[in-house]
Parts: C-alpha cells; structure tokens; sequence
C-alpha cells in the first residue's frame, strides 16, 4: 500500500515534492519494522534528498526522516550514532510539534532504546516512561514500536543498579 501511494504522488505531485519524502520516511518505517533495513536506509536517504531541495533544514518531515535514521543505526548496533540523529530529530521536532506528539513519542522511545543499549540506565527511563503512554494511545498496544518500547522498560526494571 505504502508503495502504491508513493507512485501516485509521484505521478500527481512530482518526484521531488516533500510528500513524496514524507512516503519514502513512512515506507521506511514499515521496512524496519519488518527488518528490511538496506530497504529503509535507502527510502531514508531518499526522503533527506528531497527535504534538503524542498523544506527548510529544520522542518518537522527532516525529524522524522532522521528519526528513523536513527532507529535504522540502533538497528545496526551502533547506539551512539542512533543517539546523536535521535537527539537532533528530537531538538527539531520539539520546536514545532506539540509535544505529545506521536513522532515525538518515537523518537525518543527510540532514543531511550539507544541509551539503552549503552547501558546509561537513568537517561533511558523518563524517555521511555514518557514516550510509552502515548505511543499505546497513538500507535496501539501491539504496535511494534510500542512492543519495543515495552520491552525497554521491562529491561530497565530487571537491570540490577550499577
């Protein structure tokens, strides 16, 4: 579905519209979310090309694109570059979206994640307390980011103090 919507943009509004990258970020999303990462890598860089061209550099659609850089570098096991593009998607998104927002949410449940992985325990756990209840509103309870998100703070309960 998500592709077929992205080639009807592309045919009514031009390749290089900001829609078009806002598709890309949202198939991207679904391609990580099915571990399909050089898929979503390459939606990601897509959708940064064409906000680079289009949108001002701190736009809401550039959050969300590296957000979800972001989680693909947690995918790939490298936290500390999934913290550095989840820390600026936030610090943009922030500016300009309430912040319950569902894509705020995200990122920093995503970013919780990968403080998470670095073990820095007391900086995960208001990102993703915070985050959780609004992705179970937003996204629902079997959604696989509020799956991940749960199981984050099910690992934070279980990890002895250090």
């Amino acid at each position: 579905l998500f592709s077929q919507v992205l080639a009807t943009d592309r045919e009514v509004r031009g390749a290089e519209h900001p829609y078009v990258g806002h598709d890309l970020v949202n198939r991207a999303i679904l391609m990580l979310d099915l571990g399909r990462y050089d898929d979503a890598e390459a939606d990601l860089h897509a959708a940064l090309e064409i906000y680079s061209a289009a949108l001002p550099a701190d736009h809401p659609f550039v959050a969300s694109a590296l957000a979800g850089l972001g989680r693909w570098e947690l995918e790939q096991g490298r936290a500390d570059e999934a913290e550095r593009l989840l820390r600026q998607a936030i610090d943009m998104a922030a500016r300009a979206i309430p912040a319950d927002s569902p894509q705020l949410a995200v990122a920093k449940s995503s970013l919780g994640g990968a403080l998470l992985a670095q073990r820095r325990f007391e900086e995960a756990a208001p990102l993703l307390r915070e985050s959780y209840p609004v992705l179970v509103r937003t996204h629902g309870e079997n959604a696989v980011i509020t799956r991940r998100a749960r199981a984050a703070l099910a690992q934070l309960e279980t990890t002895p103090d250090e």
